[in-house]
């Protein structure tokens, strides 16, 4: 008979932490949940701070729920608050407020920090990262008087934000260390495809270069290159990744290598204790996005009351849009080096009457698709042009189709 969980602790309320949360109340309608957040806000779509930051971004808008649904959960809220102790053998948390309570299983969904490099004047005013909306209303302060801006990072978070300064009016420098723009989702046909968009779109694009520092007194004056190009700027923005949080894992006694280390049921090495979401490794691996953060939350939650139940990992993608047009790109575009790769490609033209154009612009398309196959079978995909392309690719890959199947599917398009 399984153990009767009395109390579920969830630290962190992201979009793991909330699906941990509901997996926990689904399965089990009498222990009591509690959920902890730092932000004094409820859950809200994270993804949507850089894609609407500059037109008036408001957390009621992207809230996913409100206090109502919790409510009728009975999720215990305790929000602008920090777990500063795990005591594992008494299963007691402290908290900021001075309080402490017992738990019977804890989930840490801490989530992840900005990864700031140790760029030499990057503690400066006016040097940005983005991560929480508190960071989107210091951006938004500073426009008044920033009309130049550096963003440090070609990844999608540094996309999203340059398409939203852009429109704002800003002028952009995007200095990307990397040799290729979004080297972790784009083959270099398609980094060089988003890069000549950008440029055609009137920023300034600079890719393999090494920062010596940031210049200024006190507040930010400009960037300048290791070659000696000085870029100037009243902002800098700092988009190079994340960087998981495991100090409260790490005191709990939590073995923590990049991030939390949990299995695929989402356990850590203490008992009592899972971890899910942008903290967690997973054997060799962080996905670190959104829909994989939200799946983990669910299955730590549901083996938290007593399911055995695994994580299983679905294919990484990302959607740029922006900039005249789209580039999306799902699982594995080529870049195994042991694996033989079968690339098709196809070239459209076209007009489509969609929803998912942001502009009158976008909607007469040039598009590209290439497809990716290893042992006969679809395993990514990058597209770029006719909105309709990316609703095959997901099934096409999570099915591992087969290529003849894959192309009549995508002859149906029409």
């Amino acid at each position: 008979m399984a153990e009767r969980v009395g109390h579920v602790a969830i630290i962190g309320n992201g979009i793991a932490g909330l699906s941990a949360a509901g997996a926990v109340r689904e399965r089990d309608s009498r222990c009591r949940i509690t959920l902890i957040g730092e932000e004094n806000a409820l859950t809200y779509s994270r993804p949507m701070l850089t894609k609407a930051a500059l037109r008036g971004f408001d957390a009621a808008r992207f809230t996913l729920f409100d206090e109502d649904w919790y409510a009728a959960r009975r999720i215990d809220l305790k929000l602008g608050c920090r777990v500063t102790d795990i005591d594992p053998d008494a299963r007691i948390l402290s908290l900021s407020d001075g309080t402490s309570f017992e738990y019977d299983r804890c989930i840490l969904a801490v989530g992840a920090s900005c990864l700031i490099p140790p760029i030499p004047g990057r503690e400066k005013d006016r040097v940005f990262g983005i991560r929480d909306i508190e960071s989107i209303m210091n951006i938004r302060g500073a426009m008044a008087s920033a009309r130049r801006v550096v963003i440090i990072g070609g990844g999608v978070i540094g996309m999203e934000m340059a398409w939203e300064l852009k429109r704002a009016g800003c002028s952009l420098t995007i200095l990307e260390l990397a040799p290729a723009l979004m080297g972790r989702f784009l083959d270099e046909e398609f980094s060089q495809l988003l890069k000549d968009r950008l440029r055609a779109s009137g920023i300034d694009v600079r890719t393999g270069i090494q920062i010596e520092t940031v210049t200024g007194d006190d507040r930010v004056e400009g960037v300048r290159l290791t070659n000696g190009e000085f870029f100037a700027a009243e902002m800098v923005i700092i988009s190079c990744g994340i960087r998981p949080n495991t100090e409260t894992a790490a005191r709990a006694g939590c073995t923590v290598n990049r991030g939390i280390v949990v299995n695929e049921r989402m356990e850590t090495d203490v008992s009592g204790i899972f971890a899910c979401g942008d903290c967690v490794e997973l054997p060799g691996f962080n996905p670190g996005v959104w829909t994989a953060a939200e799946a983990q939350g669910s299955v730590a939650g549901a083996n938290a009351v007593g399911a055995r139940v695994s994580f299983e990992p679905a294919p990484g993608g990302v959607l740029i849009n922006g900039f005249g047009s789209y580039i999306f790109a799902l699982g594995d575009a080529g870049r195994n080096p042991d694996c033989d790769y079968e690339i098709l490609n196809f070239d459209s033209a076209g007009t489509k009457d969609s929803s998912f154009f942001v502009n009158d612009e976008m909607r007469t398309f040039q598009g590209r698709e290439k497809y990716f196959f290893s042992e006969g079978r679809l395993v990514g995909g990058l597209l770029t042009g006719d909105p309709e392309a990316p609703e095959i690719l997901k099934p096409g890959i999570e099915q591992r189709m087969r290529k003849d199947a894959f192309l009549k599917s995508r002859r149906g398009l029409g």
